[in-house]
């Protein structure tokens, strides 16, 4: 989890006319499903590494040319995306011990080394001492979606790191997920929903942006309640709710209060601090866990806003955006 100050972002990504026109009498389904969210890496992500005999000495990490975070983005000259690609590529290489040239992203800078490899005639695989990921994923809510056109947002803040950026392919699908338990949130330490992702894809994500993931959904959402939109000068301090999932798909509301409001806030991502007064929540999750990211924020039956952020030594305490500011046409 990337921090900022002592605020994380929780979870824990190509068109803007797909995103809809901020217009204040503009009504949307309310959101507050809880959804496993998944961006494809534009090449592999190294994100760890472990020792590994090699020309009859073990090589430790340490000893790694190549590092963890680095991006791999080619092998033998060829440009990879995903690690089916990456052994692919490797199939030319049958020695028990080879120097294989590939190209990596390392803090945006672009370099080509050497990576030693290990085939393994017994097994028939390929030992590289790394572990490697393709895909970005994560789990967070969704905030509304939109009948006029289809579309949905969901999250409130970037899923990307920003080193990451340039490699993760602004499309991605967007699926409902189930949560079976999470851990609770205590001062210093956030706690997290854990879950498993259904069969049931809910659309195609086409941006991402400092305000969310948004996309087209292909499911029926009839059943789900409208709500009218409001804009930022209609918020005000004092009582709201937020909508998240808990358990399994079922939608709940809670109880909170909206502290502070900064409609001029550069941070937009941080344009609205509340404090859980949910009873009940807090005996449950200790306050905002990772994974709520994205719960809609309604007050006087209106969608305001989406939680983004939690304090870190007060997670009974959160930041949301203006549901003014998700809606914004952003380049």
């Amino acid at each position: 989890m990337r921090k900022m100050k002592c605020f994380v972002y929780i979870c824990l990504l190509l068109s803007l006319c797909s995103i809809p026109i901020y217009s204040s009498n503009q009504y949307v389904f309310l959101g507050g499903d809880s959804v496993a969210i998944i961006l494809k890496y534009d090449g592999v992500l190294v994100t760890g590494r472990f020792p590994f005999e090699y020309e009859g000495k073990t090589l430790q990490p340490n000893a790694f040319e190549i590092k963890q975070d680095d991006m791999i983005i080619a092998v033998n000259d060829e440009r990879i995306h995903s690690i089916q690609d990456f052994y692919k590529q490797l199939e030319s290489y049958k020695n028990e011990h080879s120097l294989v040239p590939i190209t990596i992203s390392r803090k945006q800078k672009v370099m080509d080394i050497y990576l030693a490899v290990s085939y393994q005639n017994n097994n028939q695989m390929h030992k590289t001492g790394l572990y490697l990921k393709d895909e970005l994923n994560g789990v967070g809510t969704v905030t509304y979606y939109n009948p006029s056109n289809r579309t949905f947002a969901a999250l409130g803040h970037n899923i990307v790191d920003k080193s990451q950026s340039d490699y993760v392919h602004q499309n991605g699908l967007i699926f409902y997920s189930n949560i079976v338990s999470f851990s609770k949130s205590r001062s210093n330490t956030i706690g997290e929903k854990h879950a498993n992702i259904s069969s049931g894809e809910i659309g195609k994500i086409t941006k991402s942006n400092n305000y969310g993931v948004y996309g087209n959904y292909s499911i029926n959402v009839n059943d789900k309640q409208s709500i009218q939109i409001t804009s930022k000068k209609e918020v005000s301090i004092g009582n709201a709710y937020i909508y998240t999932v808990l358990y399994g798909t079922t939608v709940e509301r809670f109880a909170i209060k909206i502290t502070e409001i900064y409609p001029n806030s550069p941070s937009k991502e941080k344009g609205i601090t509340f404090r859980i007064t949910d009873k009940r929540l807090l005996e449950l999750t200790g306050g905002i866990i990772q994974g709520m990211s994205g719960s809609p924020i309604i007050q006087d039956g209106k969608l305001v806003g989406a939680v983004t952020h939690v304090l870190v030594n007060d997670p009974t305490r959160g930041y949301g955006i203006f549901i003014e500011n998700m809606l914004e046409v952003v380049e």
